[in-house]
């Protein structure tokens, strides 16, 4: 998956996109916990995996 793909997709579900001038960017949302997603090409499964989970709650 591309980074592009999973930015839309966690700022869909009403993440904030934050970086700092470094590699990693961090995602935030009220009330849930913190998402960082270094920016590489391709996202690696396990990060993939990571949103999954905090967007359906399991």
């Amino acid at each position: 998956m591309r980074f592009e793909t999973l930015k839309i997709l966690l700022e869909s579900e009403g993440y904030e996109c934050f970086n700092k001038g470094g590699s990693h960017y961090q995602f935030r949302k009220e009330e849930c916990d913190l998402i960082t997603i270094p920016f590489k090409r391709p996202i690696k499964a396990i990060y993939v995996k990571m949103v999954l989970k905090a967007i359906t709650g399991e």
